[in-house]
């Protein structure tokens, strides 16, 4: 039954996550490093190099995008061992002031 437990309180982690992220929007200044991250990984990938970055071809650099910010949270080992299922999940989270 334990394990059980450990999938739902997983479960409702990635839930409330997937929530907050809806619900907050990435700084500008997150959006803009990101942009420029993009630009200097599309600079690293050469003719002979595009397959040990995961492409296909070396064409399909030129269609990389970014996608949607993801904030970052932490979920501490201690808390979880701590954590009960009457308990509300959200006091698991902490951090939430990144993006990736």
């Amino acid at each position: 039954m334990r394990p059980f437990k450990y999938i739902l309180v997983f479960a409702a982690i990635a839930l409330l996550i997937n929530y907050i992220s809806a619900q907050n929007q990435a700084p500008e200044e997150a959006l803009l490093t990101a942009e420029k991250g993009l630009a200097q990984f599309k600079n690293l990938v050469t003719e002979t190099n595009y397959k040990d970055f995961g492409f296909e071809t070396a064409e399909e650099i030129h269609n990389a995008t970014l996608g949607e910010p993801i904030r970052e949270f932490m979920v501490g080992l201690d808390e979880l061992k701590g954590y009960r299922s009457e308990d509300d999940p959200k006091i698991l989270l902490k951090g939430g002031d990144e993006y990736t």
